[in-house]
């Protein structure tokens, strides 16, 4: 029965910042991501499709402005607009206030529209590989295999710092 407004309030007070003017915060970001007002009032994450939590969660980001945010798959669930949305106030917020990402992606799609500066491969828990989004063009062409073991193991994802 928490609305999203009531979740920042308490959050921002809680890292002792203020929650003025906390509605029109939400409202601008909302809009900036095309995330339905309707939703605002809502209980947290009720009934909401696998999109629509992401916008919330994108949402949550841009007004608790942590120092480090660990994005894990931000495309999922989203479509191609919602994802460009999403990522680019990410983007910005990189820039905005130096918020630090690592996003979380077995995509590179996610990667186009986040601009990288670090791409590493991960197989078993383990980097296996560090570059540019090259690597991630080159993994998304070839796909695991140069990286994992002969049988196939190793669990499979690619961050982005």
């Amino acid at each position: 029965g928490v609305s999203l407004e009531e979740l920042l309030a308490e959050s921002l007070l809680a890292a002792g910042r203020p929650a003025h003017e906390l509605r029109r915060t939400i409202e601008a970001e909302a809009a900036r991501i095309e995330f339905d007002n309707r939703f605002l009032d809502r209980s947290l994450n009720v009934d909401f499709s696998g999109g629509e939590k992401k916008r919330n969660e994108t949402l949550q980001l841009a007004v608790l402005q942590p120092k480090i945010a660990i994005l894990d798959e931000l495309d999922s669930g989203l479509d191609v607009d919602a994802l460009r949305l999403c990522s680019r106030r990410v983007e910005a917020l990189t820039h905005e206030t130096g918020l630090g990402v690592i996003a979380i992606t077995h995509y590179k799609r996610l990667l186009d529209e986040l601009a990288p500066d670090v791409v590493h491969i991960l197989v078993d828990g383990r980097i296996v590989a560090r570059g540019g989004l090259e690597l991630a063009t080159r993994l998304e062409a070839e796909g695991y295999d140069a990286w994992t073991a002969p049988d196939g193991s190793g669990a499979k994802a690619m961050g982005a710092l």
